[in-house]
C-alpha cells in the first residue's frame, strides 16, 4: 500500500487534473480538496469514503468530494478502476463540488434503490465518459483541454441529475463534518510526526476527543487501527529510503519511528511480505 497523507495535488500539465489507470489498487486513507471520481472497469474493489465503505465491481463508480478521507483495498489482481482528480475550479466551482448540497452516498453501484432508474444508455456514456478522459490527458491533442473540461462538465450533469441529493445544513452533516476534520488533523499529525514516539493517546488529546471515541471513529474512517496505520505510514516511508538511499538499514529503521531493527524487520515483513534487505 502506498503512503496516505493530506495530499496537495501538484499537476504536471496547464490545467489541474490527473486522469490514470490502476490495477490491483490500494491506498491508504488519505484526503485533499481535489474531487477524485473512480470507476471500476473490471473485477471488484473495496472504497471507504469517510465512515461509509463499499465492495464496486464493474460498471460502478464513486465520488470523492473536498475533504473526504477515502481509502483503497483491493484483493482482487483482475481488478481495474480509473481514477480522474481535479480541482472544482476546473468546472468553475469554487470551493468545493457540488456546492451547498451533498449526495446521498458517494457510491454508484447496483445495490443503491435508484440505480435501477437509471438507463442502461446513460451508464454506457458513463463509462465512455471515463475512458475518453483517459484518452484526452493521455494523448493531450490539439484543445484537448476543451474536451477535458467538457467530459467533467457532463459527468458532473449526469451525476446531479442521477443520484439524489440533500442539504448540507442538518445536525447529522455537521456533526459528520467535525468528525472528518478530527481525522483529518489526526492524518497531518500522523504525517509530520510518524518518527516519533506516538500513541493513541496522544492523538486523542491532540483532536480534543477521548482515547475510546477516537479509536472506534478512526478505524470506521479509516478502514484501520490507528498503530496499523501509523505502522504501515512508517515502513512505506522506509521502503522510500531503502531504494533511493544508501543509509545503513539500522538508521533507516530508527529515522522512521522503530526503536530496533528486530521490530523493523518483525513489521516489515507483515506489511510488504519480504525483508528489508530483500526490499533494498
Amino acid at each position: 500500500m502506498k503512503k496516505a497523507f493530506h495530499e496537495t495535488k501538484i499537476y504536471g500539465q496547464h490545467i489541474p487534473i490527473q486522469a490514470f489507470k490502476e490495477k490491483d489498487f490500494s491506498f491508504m486513507a488519505h484526503w485533499h480538496l481535489d474531487v477524485e471520481l473512480i470507476y471500476v472497469l473490471s473485477g471488484t474493489i473495496q472504497i471507504g469514503i469517510n465512515s461509509e465503505n463499499r465492495i464496486l465491481s464493474k460498471g460502478d463508480f464513486a465520488i470523492c468530494g473536498s475533504g473526504d478521507i477515502h481509502f483503497y483495498t483491493s484483493d482482487d489482481p483482475e481488478s481495474e478502476v480509473i481514477i480522474v482528480i481535479f480541482r472544482p475550479d476546473l468546472i468553475e466551482s469554487f470551493g468545493s463540488w457540488p456546492k451547498f448540497i451533498r449526495f446521498v452516498t458517494p457510491f454508484m453501484d447496483k445495490s443503491q434503490p435508484f440505480y435501477e432508474n437509471i438507463s442502461k444508455s446513460t451508464l454506457k456514456r458513463i463509462e465512455d465518459i471515463f475512458r475518453l478522459l483517459i484518452t484526452e490527458y493521455e494523448q493531450k491533442q490539439s484543445s484537448y483541454d476543451m474536451f477535458i473540461k467538457g467530459l467533467l462538465y457532463e459527468f458532473c450533469g449526469i451525476a446531479l441529475r442521477n443520484i439524489p441529493c440533500c442539504s448540507t445544513e442538518t445536525k447529522r452533516d455537521s456533526k459528520v463534518f467535525s468528525e472528518i476534520k478530527a481525522i483529518q488533523l489526526a492524518l497531518n499529525y500522523l504525517e509530520d510526526n510518524y518518527a516519533n514516539d506516538i500513541s493513541l493517546d496522544d492523538l486523542a488529546v491532540h483532536v480534543y476527543m477521548s482515547p475510546f471515541h477516537f479509536s472506534r471513529l478512526f478505524r470506521n474512517i479509516c478502514g484501520t487501527s490507528f498503530k496499523t496505520y501509523l505502522n504501515t505510514t512508517r515502513i512505506n516511508k522506509a521502503e522510500t529510503l531503502l531504494s533511493t538511499t544508501d543509509l545503513p538499514i539500522v538508521d533507516i529503521a530508527l529515522d522512521c519511528g522503530f526503536n530496533s531493527v528486530r521490530t523493523f524487520n518483525r513489521v516489515f515483513k507483515s506489511i510488504k511480505g519480504k525483508t528489508p534487505s530483500n526490499a533494498r
